[in-house]
């Protein structure tokens, strides 16, 4: 089977997932999901892509800046009250990378070598990826049991495209066509606890421990054009499965802080596998660091601008059925690190009749990309998120 999509699933699935979390859990995601949030699945992403979750309520409300939409966990929703929400995300990815080297399709069909399973004879690649689209639909909810306390569920909808070209035969340059190949359905199930240890009146600092649960499929299966001209329906590569197959620890940390209009904060999250699925394999541990800056124009009115950087090891393993001489069916070229930048708004629901409720959004660039192998570059993300505080 053919593919191309990287851990934004993990964005998805930990910027998507994540992102949906975070728009919860916060009073002021996406995703992660990268989306996100929560793709990024997506990604991601993922696509898992991997995700993120959705905001936590402040310490005071009527002065504590919201974090951005992709940050889990920085505000909290307070002793008694519910925050609902959901955070759709759009994650694009274009052309092809080997580290952070751009490679046209010509080159990647006559120079690079991968085999049509882990431990079979190389040869080369006979499909690339050129264009990914992952979407993804974050929702979740977060209760606060006491003031400093949180309780955060999400999971989250993908839906997965990617046009990739085939080539003819066992080498050469001519295009046998291309292969339209996609998934979708619900991914993993994420719930997370959130805690302020500490907080004055400028910063404060909470921890987040919590788990994804094995919710998506990662037996989804795909019909693909080969490079012999027929249509085969397989297992589909690991980028279109929904889901991880795995429980994974979701431990992070975020400090946050303002003065009059002006916020700021710096934020760790990752997302840890515990062993691999029952397919035979698991995807490299995701980590990603956030730094911050906002600016509070009027209340609940706000714009930032933050950097993401992310780093995530190859897949673990491998599952027997996933076969093919593409990017995506081969579990060592996955992973890498990430640096994107987000500018992104947040609206309170004052400005449109429902004060309960705050609209999000964030536009996301790379500004650095270093992949493992060959695999398909992101271009763009989009995420949006609105919630409603009960």
């Amino acid at each position: 089977m053919h593919c191309a999509v990287k851990i934004m699933c993990r964005r998805l699935t930990v910027v998507a997932a994540m992102a949906t979390i975070a728009l919860i859990s916060t009073d002021g995601r996406a995703a992660d999901g990268n989306a996100p949030d929560p793709g990024a699945t997506p990604p991601q992403a993922p696509a898992p892509q991997p995700p993120a979750p959705l905001g936590v309520a402040s310490l005071n409300e009527l002065e504590q800046p919201s974090a951005p939409l992709g940050i889990f966990g920085a505000n909290l929703p307070g002793q008694g009250h519910l925050v609902v929400g959901v955070a759709p995300f759009f994650n694009k990815l274009d052309g092809s990378l080997i580290g952070s080297q751009s490679v046209s399709q010509q080159y990647a069909v006559t120079h690079v070598y991968t085999n049509y399973a882990p431990g079979l004879t190389t040869h080369v690649v006979r499909n690339d990826p050129q264009d990914v689209e992952i979407w993804g639909v974050p929702f979740g909810a977060s209760y606060g049991l006491t003031k400093d306390v949180a309780l955060t569920v999400s999971s989250i909808y993908l839906d997965k495209h990617q046009d990739v070209t085939v080539f003819k035969g066992m080498s050469g340059t001519a295009v046998q066509g291309t292969s339209h190949t996609g998934s979708s359905g619900f991914g993993d199930t994420a719930v997370v606890g959130a805690w302020r240890v500490y907080h004055d009146s400028m910063n404060q600092v909470n921890l987040q421990f919590g788990m994804f649960l094995p919710t998506g499929s990662a037996t989804v299966d795909a019909t693909a054009l080969t490079n012999s001209g027929i249509f085969k329906t397989g297992r589909a590569v690991y980028t279109l499965q929904l889901g991880t197959g795995t429980f994974d620890a979701l431990p992070g940390v975020v400090y946050s802080g303002f003065i009059d209009n002006v916020s700021w904060g710096a934020s760790y999250r990752g997302r840890l596998p515990l062993d691999k699925n029952s397919e035979g394999y698991r995807w490299g541990n995701y980590n990603e660091f956030n730094v911050w800056a906002g600016y509070s124009w009027l209340p609940k009115l706000e714009t930032s601008l933050r950097f993401s950087g992310s780093t995530q090891g190859q897949i673990v393993g491998y599952d027997p059925k996933i076969l093919g001489y593409g990017p995506c069916s081969n579990p060592d070229w996955f992973g890498g690190q990430h640096i994107d930048m987000f500018p992104g708004v947040t609206v309170g629901g004052r400005y449109f009749g429902v004060p309960a409720a705050t609209a999000a959004l964030e536009f996301g660039v790379p500004l650095y990309q270093d992949l493992n192998g060959l695999h398909t570059a992101r271009d763009y993300s989009i995420l949006t998120g609105i919630k409603y505080k009960i």
